[in-house]
């Protein structure tokens, strides 16, 4: 067995909706919507990995705030770690760079989409954070 692809993932919680990044039709799970983030680089350091990520996929820098989850799933052609942390926008608005689409959706609004699996099974580590059931860090300092 090949060892797991790992790739993180930002949960960034807003007034109460998240924001998610819609694949590419071309790409894997193409169409789907995921949480935004992507493959770590040879000993990249996961936070820094996460930043850089989000820096090109949509434009925005982050703070790393911390762990929120980690999934690990096998599709047909591959298995993933999904490493997921609590993040916030630092500065600017986010832009489809790379990807089709990038929005905010509300806890009913998830229930809708189409998600890629993996980012699908974290739905109920993250629905509480949307409707207020569960702290989200708003200070704090950044994950090293």
């Amino acid at each position: 067995m090949t060892s797991p692809l790992l790739v993180t993932a930002a949960v960034i919680v807003q007034d109460g909706r998240v924001l998610l990044a819609r694949r590419r039709p071309g790409d894997h799970q193409g169409g789907c919507w995921e949480f935004p983030g992507g493959k770590l680089h040879a000993a990249e350091d996961p936070a820094a990995g996460l930043a850089r990520e989000i820096r090109e996929e949509l434009a925005v820098e982050v703070d790393v705030l911390s762990p929120l989850t980690f999934i690990y799933w096998e599709y047909p052609e591959k298995q993933i770690l999904l490493l997921f942390y609590l993040s916030r926008i630092r500065s600017g608005v986010p832009q489809p760079v790379e990807c089709a689409a990038v929005e905010w959706f509300d806890a009913a609004a998830l229930a809708r989409l189409s998600l890629a699996a993996a980012d699908r099974a974290v739905l109920p580590v993250v629905l509480p954070l949307l409707t207020g059931e569960h702290f989200v860090p708003g200070g704090g300092e950044p994950a090293e």
